[in-house]
C-alpha cells in the first residue's frame, strides 16, 4: 500500500505542475502498443505475399500501406516525445525544485548540522529532477504492456497457445532478476551520495567566486586533487563492490530470454513446420510475437519492483518535503506587527551545537529595551555571532526563554519575526543579480519600489556611484552572466549592505562586524552614520574594535560563550576588568 501512495503522491504532483504530461502519456502508449501490433502482423502478411500468393503488387501495398501508417505514428511520437513532452518534464521539474527549496527554507538549519540529514536532502534535490519522469516512463510501460499482451495472445492463441507458457516462464525470469538488480542499484545509489558530495564540493572550489583568491595566491592544487582523487576512490570502492554483481544479473537476464524465447520456441514452433501444420510465414510471426510476449509480460511484471523502487526515492523525497521543524509557521501562531522597535529579552539562556559536547552560550540573561543601542564585544569564539543566530531564531536554544516585546519566540511567526529582524553580516554575499534587486530582495515592481531602494542606498552612502552608472538601479553586479556587470570593492560592499539593512525597515538592526573591510577612520564614520540612521531603531552591534562601540547605550563583554560584564563604556572603564583591558590594547595599537 505504501509503494502505491508513493508513486500516486508523484502523479499528483505531475498533474499539478501540468496535467498535459498525463495526456501524453496515454498518447504515447496507445501509439507503442499499435506499433508492436503492426511489427507481428506485417513479418506474417509479407512472407505470405512472397511465398503463398507470390504476388509483388500485393506485398508492395501491404509495405506502402505500413509505411504510411508507421510514419503518422513515428511522427506523432517523436512530436511528443522530442517536443512536447520535454517542455513538460521541464515544468514539472521546476515546479518540485521549487518545492524543494520553498521546504529548505523552513528547515532548521540545526538539521543541517547532521551529515545523514544533509545527505538526504541531497538525495531529495536529485529525485526532484528525476524521480517524477522516472514514474510516469513506468505507468506508461505499464499500459503499453497491458495493450500488447491482450493484442499479441490473441494472435498467438489463433496459432500456438503453448508459446504463451513460454513467454510467461521467461518474464518472470526476469522479473525476479530485476527484484534483485533494484535493490543493488538502491543501496549502490546510497552508497555513492556522500563521495559524490565531496567530490563535487571540491569542484566547486575551482570555479565559485568567494574562492578564487584563495586559490590562485596560495598552493592548493595538490592538496585538492588529492582530495579529488580520495573522492573517486572511495566513489569507485562503491561502484567496484556493487556493479560486478548488477553485471552477472544482467547476463543472467540476457541469456535467459534468448534460450527460452528463441531457442526453445523455435524448437516448438519448427516441429509444426515440419509436420505441415504451419508455413514459414507463421512460424516467423509466432517467434516475433512471443519474444514480443515475453518483453511486455516482463515489463508488466517489472512494474512492481520499480514501482517500489520509485517507493524507497520517493520516501526520501516526502521525509523532505513533509517535514516539520518546531519553528515552522502554522495558524496558531502570533505574526509580529511592524513596529518602528522591538525589546528582547534573554532569560538564563543556554545553547550547544549538535555536534559540541559543551554548551557555546552559558546561562545568558539580558534584556535590550525598545530603541536600545547595545553592543556585544569580546574575543574570538566567545559566542556572539552564536547569540545572534539565536535571536534571529536560526536555532533554539537547549535551556531558557527568549522574548520579543515580551512574547515568547515560541509563540511567535518566525517568519514575521526575522521580518522585523535586518542584518548586517561580515561576510555579506552579493548575488549577480541587478543593484537594485541586492537591496530590494526582490523584482523592482515600479517606481516606488525604486525611490525605496535610492532612499536606502542614500542612508548608506553608495547613492552618488550608482547614479553615475549607466543603468543605475538595473547594472548588475559581477560579470558572472552580463559583460556590464561590476564589481564593487570591499567597503562598497558593506554599504549595499547596509542599503539592504535599511531597506528592510525592520524594527531591530543587527551589525555583525559590517566594517572589517573598512579602515578605522572609516568604520567611525560608517557607525556614527548607523547611530544616526538607526536613531529610532533596537541595535545590536557586534564588534572587535571597541573604540567605535563607545557610543552605544550598553556594552556587554563576552568571555567563553557566558556575559562577564555589562555597562556603558564610561561604567565598564570604571570597573577596571577584562573590557577596560581590550580597550586600552586597541588604544595603544591604533595610537
Amino acid at each position: 500500500m505504501r509503494v502505491i501512495k508513493n508513486n500516486l503522491y508523484i502523479l499528483r504532483m505531475v498533474y499539478a505542475a501540468d496535467k498535459r504530461r498525463i495526456i501524453f502519456m496515454i498518447f504515447l502508449s496507445l501509439i507503442s502498443t499499435s506499433k508492436n501490433i503492426i511489427n507481428v502482423l506485417l513479418i506474417k502478411l509479407i512472407l505470405d505475399c512472397i511465398i503463398r500468393y507470390q504476388s509483388f503488387s500485393l506485398l508492395a501495398l501491404f509495405v506502402l500501406a505500413e509505411r504510411i501508417i508507421s510514419t503518422i505514428l513515428s511522427y506523432c511520437e517523436c512530436l511528443l516525445q522530442w517536443e512536447k513532452c520535454p517542455v513538460c518534464d521541464s515544468i514539472i521539474k521546476e515546479y518540485m525544485l521549487k518545492r524543494i527549496y520553498t521546504k529548505s527554507l523552513k528547515i532548521q538549519v540545526s538539521a543541517l548540522d547532521y551529515p545523514e540529514f544533509y545527505d538526504k536532502f541531497t538525495r531529495a534535490i536529485d529525485e526532484a529532477e528525476r524521480r517524477a519522469p522516472a514514474i510516469i516512463a513506468t505507468i506508461e510501460n505499464f499500459m503499453t504492456s497491458v495493450l500488447t499482451i491482450f493484442s499479441i495472445s490473441t494472435i498467438i492463441i489463433l496459432l500456438d497457445w503453448k508459446l504463451i507458457f513460454l513467454s510467461l516462464i521467461s518474464a518472470i525470469i526476469s522479473v525476479l532478476i530485476n527484484i534483485f538488480t533494484i535493490k543493488l542499484d538502491y543501496k549502490k545509489s546510497n552508497a555513492l551520495t556522500r563521495p559524490k558530495r565531496k567530490i563535487e564540493y571540491v569542484r566547486r572550489l575551482f570555479y565559485l567566486p568567494q574562492y578564487i583568491e584563495e586559490m590562485k595566491t596560495n598552493n592548493y592544487n595538490k592538496l585538492l586533487f588529492t582530495k579529488i582523487e580520495n573522492g573517486a576512490e572511495e566513489y569507485n570502492t562503491q561502484i567496484k563492490r556493487y556493479q560486478p554483481e548488477i553485471a552477472f544479473f544482467d547476463i543472467i537476464r540476457s541469456w535467459q530470454t534468448f534460450v527460452i524465447n528463441f531457442g526453445i520456441a523455435s524448437v516448438l514452433v519448427g516441429e509444426k513446420i515440419v509436420r505441415g501444420v504451419i508455413d514459414a510465414a507463421s512460424f516467423t510471426s509466432l517467434i516475433y510475437a512471443s519474444a514480443t510476449l515475453s518483453g511486455s509480460l516482463s515489463d508488466l511484471f517489472s512494474v512492481i519492483p520499480q514501482m517500489a523502487e520509485h517507493s524507497l526515492f520517493v520516501n526520501n523525497l516526502r521525509e523532505i518535503l513533509e517535514y516539520k521543524s518546531s519553528m515552522e509557521s502554522t495558524e496558531d501562531l502570533k505574526i509580529v506587527q511592524k513596529e518602528k522597535n522591538h525589546s528582547i529579552l534573554l532569560d538564563n539562556v543556554s545553547f550547544r551545537y549538535n555536534s559540541s559536547a559543551d554548551n557555546i552560550l552559558k546561562n545568558i540573561s539580558l534584556r535590550i529595551d525598545k530603541g536600545e543601542k547595545i553592543a556585544l564585544v569580546g574575543e574570538n569564539g566567545a559566542g556572539k555571532s552564536t547569540l545572534i543566530k539565536l535571536i534571529l531564531r536560526l536555532y533554539d536554544p537547549q535551556s531558557g526563554s527568549m522574548y520579543l516585546d515580551e512574547e515568547n519566540y515560541k509563540d511567535l511567526d518566525v517568519s514575521s519575526l526575522r521580518q522585523e529582524i535586518a542584518v548586517v553580516y561580515q561576510d555579506f554575499q552579493a548575488f549577480a543579480f541587478s543593484i537594485g534587486e541586492n537591496v530590494l530582495t526582490k523584482e523592482l515592481g515600479g517606481r516606488e519600489d525604486e525611490d525605496k531602494v535610492w532612499e536606502a542606498l542614500k542612508k548608506s552612502g553608495l547613492s552618488t556611484k550608482i547614479e553615475n552608472l549607466p543603468d543605475k538601479l538595473n547594472t548588475p553586479l559581477t560579470d558572472e552572466f552580463e559583460e556590464n556587470g561590476i564589481s564593487f570593492s570591499g567597503g562598497e560592499n558593506q554599504k549595499l549592505a547596509i542599503a539592504r539593512a535599511m531597506c528592510k525597515d525592520a524594527g531591530v538592526i543587527i551589525m555583525d562586524e559590517p566594517s572589517s573591510s573598512l579602515d578605522p577612520l572609516s568604520e567611525y564614520d560608517m557607525y556614527l552614520q548607523m547611530l544616526n540612521m538607526c536613531r529610532d531603531k533596537t541595535l545590536i552591534l557586534i564588534s572587535h574594535r571597541l573604540y567605535s562601540t563607545k557610543m552605544v547605550d550598553k556594552i556587554y563583554y563576552m568571555e567563553s560563550g557566558s556575559i562577564l560584564e555589562c555597562g556603558s563604556h564610561e561604567e565598564l572603564m570604571k570597573q577596571n576588568g577584562k573590557y577596560a583591558r581590550m580597550y586600552h590594547i586597541q588604544a595603544e595599537q591604533y595610537g
